[in-house]
């Protein structure tokens, strides 16, 4: 009875939160909710090694980004980024929520469509098309090495356009001080 009670207290303390930073990763309601009862039973099912660790709000949030990503790298081939915001959930996520969403997807679009027209293909069938970087070897006719150097540069300058760089950086200094 107290060990129903304690998963209770877990349910109603974490669900919440972790569902949306779940939903807001995967864009699906239904698939969050699946990743995050996943992730609250296998803690739950840790037993004696649950007092191990330190964190457990951080360990949570970092197994259901896990979850998620993993459950994202599953998700059907050619499902383009695009197609992500006309499945937001609009009952789970607040309506700004749903805005910050909408304007980091139009950014991100933004930042692949400035990329050089190699790197963007490379990037498009490795990140949207869901392909393995030996699938799109094989359609573009390159190496291997070829396909990670124009991920890597596609990542890199992505990530400059979006200003995460400069957002870590703040962090931080942010911890620092």
């Amino acid at each position: 009875m107290a060990d129903q009670q304690a998963y209770k207290q877990l349910l109603l303390y974490y669900n919440g939160d972790l569902f949306r930073l779940c939903c807001s990763l995967v864009k699906d309601a239904e698939r969050a909710k699946e990743i995050v009862a996943d992730v609250l039973n296998s803690v739950w099912f840790m037993g004696e090694r649950l007092v191990t660790i330190r964190q457990l709000d951080r360990y949570l949030i970092k197994s259901v980004k896990h979850a998620a990503i993993k459950a994202l790298r599953k998700r059907k081939k050619g499902e383009p980024l695009s197609d992500w915001e006309d499945r937001l959930p609009s009952s789970d996520i607040s309506a700004e929520d749903q805005m910050i969403a909408k304007e980091c997807l139009r950014g991100i679009q933004d930042a692949v469509g400035r990329l050089p027209s190699r790197s963007r293909k490379v990037f498009v069938l490795v990140k949207q098309e869901a392909m393995s970087h030996r699938e799109v070897q094989q359609i573009m006719n390159v190496s291997a090495n070829t396909i990670k150097t124009h991920m890597r540069l596609s990542l890199r300058r992505i990530r400059k356009d979006l200003g995460v760089d400069e957002m870590k950086e703040s962090q931080a200094n942010n911890r620092k001080s």
